[in-house]
């Protein structure tokens, strides 16, 4: 009787216990080209359109797989600052599942961080987020110094648990601010 009672019992702390699966979020994102009147001035601006200018993930979350279809006339790419290179993945490859590498250079200079995505084509951009939490901006890699000020950035945040920033910093509420320049 004795072993009959505490089987059950545990098995109960077993299945408290286990772990949480981990899981993989997926943001389908599109660069494009929009006018914007700022001042009464026509300006013409670039930007990831799709998930909004924040993702935000919760603490199951360990892969994010953003999902870039280029709709600009140029190649462009996405990088999350403060993360490990992303893998990157042509969905129209000969085998999709093989991660394109290298850097894009012309000449001697480095063009983009990561391979692009070519303008009217589609890549995953997949990204560890394994023990990571914090905000984080996402922008391009691809020539930054042009394609990131004409506004292709926005910002990821993944929580370290419910209402946790970080393990163990816990807060009420947020408030999100991100400055940048518009080179017109």
């Amino acid at each position: 009787r004795r072993q009959a009672a505490i089987l059950p019992t545990l098995i109960a702390i077993f299945a408290l216990a286990s772990p949480v699966v981990a899981q993989t979020a997926t943001v389908n994102l599109q660069a494009v080209q929009q006018q914007r009147t700022i001042d009464g001035q026509a300006i013409n601006f670039w930007e990831f359109q799709g998930a909004g200018q924040q993702i935000a993930l919760d603490d199951t979350i360990n892969t994010l797989d953003m999902v870039l279809t280029n709709g600009l006339a140029h190649s462009t790419s996405i990088f999350i600052l403060g993360l490990p290179m992303p893998q990157v993945f042509d969905a129209g490859a000969a085998d999709p599942t093989v991660p394109l590498s290298g850097v894009e250079r012309v000449g001697a200079r480095v063009r983009s961080f990561v391979p692009a995505t070519p303008a009217g084509e589609t890549r995953t951009y997949r990204f560890d987020l394994t023990g990571r939490s914090g905000t984080f901006i996402y922008q391009s890699a691809t020539h930054p110094q042009v394609q990131v000020q004409m506004g292709l950035h926005g910002v990821v945040t993944k929580l370290a648990g419910v209402g946790e920033a970080h393990a163990g910093v816990t807060f009420g509420s947020e408030r999100l601010v991100v400055f940048s320049e518009v080179d017109a």
